[in-house]
């Protein structure tokens, strides 16, 4: 009776915990089931509006007009939508010039006040006119070979427009077309006869003292050549404006060329080039005076800190390229002018000791030629020589931001050979993007 008994409450005791965690186990399992079934419902109605979102995203893109979209704020670069594939990239700067002269002169300068009562006396300037803004443009290409480019530039230094009042001005407008021999090029850009310019913190660049040409509206063909003496070679043809009136109205533009060479000599890096223009320029009273001028230009890398260059030049009628006296034509004593011609050139050498710090110096120099002298003897309408040399460096605090000082002499002889100098001292601040 007694193996009975315990046996008897043996297996009571065994079935009460069975069956006690059965139920555990049954109610566990339920809460997991019904805590699966809540969060697949949330997943559906997540997936339901994800869907919704999307549907509307598409619709937007494909009624919703082409608008600039950036892909980088850092680098300023943004492109259109597909409709419109044309990338953009926006560059520029502000810019702040403070100039010092002994003797009173333009914030931009390009020869040395004449001797009168503006002569020895001191002048200062805040200058931020030449804060600039602008835009390369690029793309679509055309078929499988070509490539469209251009720019848009502008700066504020037209016209007599004050520091506090600038006037916008255009320095380069331009479309081009390039495949891989060829290029063309429409617009307003930097006159291809005479391509240089000196690192010079003035931005008169040292023209009527050596460096002829500007920027000019053309319309100008380029065409890779074969290479010659391992050397690439490439020239440049087209027709150019010079903005002037009497050059204008003879109904013909000047035409221009430079071809050039860029290649290694001794293992340095050489580019060479020669170039020219020809027109005509024509006064009311209806005689014509020709339009030329043959260019040279150089620029050799000796090594990664040193570059040397220059470029010399000889014609006639140049004023509005920038070469010798700003008088194009001079009297003759009766209803004719006779022209003016003029000679020149400049040179420079360029210090780069780190990727921080860049030194310049460079002279220039302008001589015109004419014979009657005695037609212009007011000293601040003409002059036979001008002459300026310079001297700056540069350091840059970051990739954005760079600082620099500038010394630059001028020194001019005027039609009645009376003369006029100035000594400048600019410092310069720009912050790019």
């Amino acid at each position: 009776m007694r193996k009975l008994f315990f046996k008897t409450v043996s297996a009571f005791i065994i079935s009460v915990f069975l069956f006690s965690n059965y139920g555990i186990l049954a109610n566990a399992q339920e809460a997991d089931m019904q805590s699966i079934l809540k969060r697949l419902d949330a997943l559906e109605q997540e997936n339901q509006s994800l869907k919704a979102e999307v549907a509307e995203l598409k619709n937007q893109s494909v009624e919703a007009p082409a608008v600039a979209a950036p892909s980088n704020p850092q680098s300023g670069k943004f492109s259109l939508t597909a409709q419109q594939p044309v990338q953009v990239e926006m560059y520029g700067y502000a810019r702040t010039d403070v100039v010092w002269d002994d003797s009173q002169n333009s914030p931009t300068a390009y020869s040395a006040p004449n001797e009168s009562s503006t002569h020895n006396v001191d002048s200062f300037n805040i200058d931020p006119r030449n804060t600039r803004l602008g835009f390369n443009l690029s793309g679509p290409d055309v078929g499988t070979d070509g490539k469209l480019s251009g720019n848009i530039e502008a700066d504020f230094a037209a016209g007599s427009g004050s520091g506090t009042n600038p006037e916008l001005r255009l320095r380069h407008g331009y479309a081009k077309l390039a495949y891989p021999k060829w290029s063309v090029l429409a617009g307003q850009t930097w006159a291809f006869f005479s391509p240089l310019n000196p690192n010079i913190f003035n931005t008169g660049t040292l023209w009527r003292a050596g460096n002829l040409a500007a920027r000019n509206p053309q319309v100008r063909f380029s065409y890779n050549m074969p290479d010659i003496l391992g050397g690439k070679v490439v020239a440049d043809v087209g027709a150019l404006d010079s903005r002037n009136a009497d050059q204008e109205n003879r109904g013909y533009p000047v035409g221009g060329a430079h071809l050039s060479w860029d290649g290694k000599v001794f293992g340095k890096s050489l580019k060479l080039g020669v170039g020219g223009i020809a027109g005509q320029y024509t006064q009311t009273v209806g005689s014509n005076l020709p339009i030329w001028a043959f260019t040279t230009d150089a620029t050799l890398k000796l090594n990664d800190k040193f570059n040397l260059s220059g470029e010399t030049y000889v014609g006639q009628q140049l004023a509005d390229f920038f070469g010798g006296s700003p008088i194009p034509s001079v009297p003759t004593g009766g209803s004719l002018k006779a022209a003016v011609k003029s000679n020149g050139g400049w040179a420079q050498v360029t210090f780069k000791p780190t990727k921080k710090w860049e030194f310049n110096t460079g002279a220039g120099v302008d001589f015109t030629n004419t014979d009657y002298y005695a037609a212009y003897s007011s000293t601040n309408t003409f002059w036979r020589m001008n002459r300026s040399t310079f001297a700056n460096g540069k350091y840059r605090l970051t990739d954005n931001f760079w600082v620099g000082l500038e010394y630059q002499n001028f020194g001019t002889v005027f039609g009645d050979n009376s003369k006029g100098t100035d000594n400048r001292i600019q410092s310069t601040v720009i912050y790019a993007f």
